[in-house]
């Protein structure tokens, strides 16, 4: 009638009274064994609650990290892009201008700037360092002076990414 001590053994899982020689409860049809059985038992859902936490935990913690990166960092924007030629010196150049606004978080940016005309292509870039609101003048020249083309047809673009 009694298991240790006159008293009844009760599943360890949804507390019904367990005959003595019991193997599974009659009431959720747990497995009864020993004590250390049935903590051991007891303790698997809890571990798999505990991995499944700490899993969601890194995941939060990773895609914090990424947001947080993201959000950071520059988000540049040209604001101005101007070209003319010249001299500059003794050398018959091209000047294009580019203004660039940092619409993100400080960080270095690469400016570049390209120059077309019939049969010449030339590109150059610049890194510059763009505080959060800031917005930065910067000069590309062009050296055109073996050109033989006329200069009317020039184009001039400029494009800026986080560096």
């Amino acid at each position: 009638m009694s298991a240790a001590g006159g008293r009844m053994p009760y599943c360890w899982k949804c507390g019904a009274e367990l005959k003595e020689e019991a193997k599974f409860c009659p009431n959720c049809g747990a497995p009864i064994g020993t004590t250390t059985e049935s903590k051991r038992i007891e303790r698997a859902p809890m571990i798999s609650r505990i991995v499944k936490i700490t899993g969601i935990a890194i995941a939060i913690i990773v895609v914090s990290i990424v947001v947080f990166s993201l959000a950071i960092r520059p988000r540049p924007e040209i604001v101005l892009v101007n070209g003319h030629d010249g001299f500059q010196g003794l050398n018959y150049v091209a000047f294009v201008d580019v203004g660039v606004r940092n619409n993100g978080g400080d960080g270095w940016v690469t400016v570049y700037a390209e120059l077309r005309g019939s049969g010449y292509y030339g590109e150059l870039n610049k890194r510059v360092y763009l505080a959060s609101g800031e917005t930065k003048n910067l000069q590309f020249v062009f050296d055109i002076s073996f050109w033989n083309q006329g200069f009317s047809a020039l184009s001039y673009k400029a494009w800026a990414v986080p560096s």
